[in-house]
């Protein structure tokens, strides 16, 4: 039973890439344990609204005064129908304790109610247009190659912000919910909706001697397999003075525990698995103590120090497509930003709080920056804590995932030496122009000016300013469709530009002179 155990841990572990090999265990020991289980239902009335895009010209559809008495009509009746709930809670009775958890982690709508009608777009409110996704309706957005910062640049005319792309100032757009119609054409759902709390708790007895358990719950992921690893008995069904209904269910077995120490990690792990089926009660938060080195390299290359230090950012992009959960966050980051872009419309979130005379433009789109952050943060963590199957804390997930979003939001920024590199590196070409072209002005001299230009910009834009040399790592690694929405490479195509016009009207303007 001792290999029942120690297996279990070892296949969790290299799932997330730490052999047997690196891993060493004491001997298990052993604890009795009864398990509870309790389930909560709750019943409350619910609303729901499908858009109907394309509508034939047969279907009965209602105005909106009819559709809200229609509305109102059945959240009474439904609130008063005990019956409805009443065979619902029946049904429960019958299921196992697994089927019961995985019935509460479904939606679960009783006794649905259609009706079709029209109504005012709830988006626009009847307006026709929305607030600006992008900009929340200012009209313009923070320089994304300066970030805003004191001083500004040159794109953003030292201002610090620039026109927003989407709306081009207008702080409007036509309202994608409605199609820029202002009414809807909606199936309205009125169903009384069952949700369920889970909760299982443990209560230990004839305990080993050494036996430590500084914990006396279940983490809620190991939930389904401990549900269906153990015989569980049904113990009570009733409905409580709130008016839910609860089943409790009941267990026993043995529980097994060990400590476990991972090579070149200073710090002891604990794991808790049942003796039958070895179901695990919690899981060991090893990637927390794994990937310390990784979330601190990704914070610092983001917002720290190391920010304006291109070979870092270069170092840092390919220690993330080396390392497969990150991989795969930097696959779906375009999709998740394109997403959480989408979703949020600002007024609600980022409006209310933040549209105070007391702010300033800039202070104010740096608030949308900031609700944006939060949004894409909550989806990475919560796909980062799944791919690495729960061995990552939640709290360590959400740092590494803002880091990573705060590292992505910076590849554009351009520290003030790029401009003066170029600045250089544009006089240099220019003098060596001016010069050649006055020694011997002919077509030849022109070619080799030109040519020497596209070298120098190259090598400017690969090894100086690093640019090419970022944005060519990020292309082969294939992560992002469209790599200038997160890298600021159009500057330097931009100023190599500058430098072949230069080139070009110094030398026309002299052999024009000359002749």
């Amino acid at each position: 039973m001792a290999d029942s155990i120690n297996t279990k841990l070892l296949t969790l572990l290299q799932r997330v890439g730490i052999p047997p090999s690196e891993v060493s265990c004491n001997y298990p020991l052993v604890a009795h344990v009864k398990f509870t289980f309790q389930s909560t239902w709750h019943f409350e009335v619910g609303v729901k609204d499908t858009t109907i895009r394309n509508p034939t010209g047969t279907e009965n559809v209602v105005d909106e005064a009819a559709l809200a008495e229609f509305e109102n009509y059945n959240r009474q009746a439904l609130s008063k129908d005990k019956k409805v709930k009443r065979e619902f809670c029946s049904s429960l009775e019958g299921m196992s304790a697994q089927e019961l958890f995985r019935l509460g982690n479904k939606i679960n709508k009783l006794s649905i109610r259609r009706a079709k009608g029209r109504c005012t777009c709830p988006e626009c409110r009847g307006s026709k247009q929305s607030s600006c996704p992008n900009c929340s309706g200012y009209g313009q957005i923070l320089c994304p190659s300066c970030q805003g910062a004191d001083g500004g640049c040159t794109r953003c005319h030292r201002t610090g912000y620039v026109t927003c792309p989407t709306c081009h100032s207008e702080g409007r757009v036509n309202c994608q919910k409605c199609r820029g119609m202002g009414v809807l054409i909606v199936e309205r759902h009125v169903f009384l909706n069952a949700t369920c709390m889970s909760l299982i708790t443990t209560e230990y007895d004839k305990v080993d001697d050494l036996f430590v358990r500084p914990h006396t719950g279940v983490y809620s992921y190991c939930y389904d397999e401990l549900l269906g690893a153990l015989k569980y008995t049904l113990q009570e069904s009733e409905e409580n003075q709130e008016g839910n209904y609860v089943l409790g269910f009941k267990a026993e077995d043995d529980v097994q525990y060990l400590k476990f120490a991972i090579s070149g990690q200073n710090q002891v792990f604990e794991f808790y698995a049942t003796k039958t089926n070895c179901a695990p009660l919690d899981l060991p938060r090893v990637l927390d103590t794994v990937y310390f080195n990784i979330k601190n390299k990704l914070s610092d290359a983001a917002v720290g120090k190391t920010i304006c230090k291109i070979e870092t950012k270069i170092d840092v992009f390919n220690m993330l497509c080396r390392n497969k959960f990150f991989m795969q966050i930097l696959h779906g980051y375009e999709a998740d930003f394109d997403a959480v872009t989408r979703m949020l419309k600002n007024k609600t979130t980022v409006e209310d709080t933040y549209t105070s005379k007391r702010f300033t433009m800039k202070q104010k789109l740096e608030s949308i920056l900031a609700v944006r952050k939060e949004e894409l943060c909550n989806v990475l963590s919560r796909k980062l804590i799944a791919s690495t199957g729960h061995l990552m804390s939640e709290v360590f997930a959400r740092q590494s995932a803002m880091s990573l979003v705060e590292f992505i939001s910076n590849l554009k920024f351009r520290p003030k030496r790029i401009s003066r590199y170029w600045n250089i590196a544009t006089l240099i070409m220019w003098a060596i122009t001016l010069f050649l072209a006055f020694l011997s002005p002919s077509g030849g001299v022109m070619t080799s000016c030109v040519i020497l230009t596209v070298i120098v910009s190259f090598v400017t834009s690969y090894y100086v300013t690093k640019n090419l040399r970022l944005f060519e790592v990020i292309l082969r690694s294939g992560v992002f469709r469209n790599i200038t929405k997160f890298i600021d490479f159009n500057y330097d195509i931009m100023r190599a530009m500058i430098i072949v016009f230069g080139v070009l009207v110094i030398e026309f303007v002299l052999n024009n002179i000359i002749d």
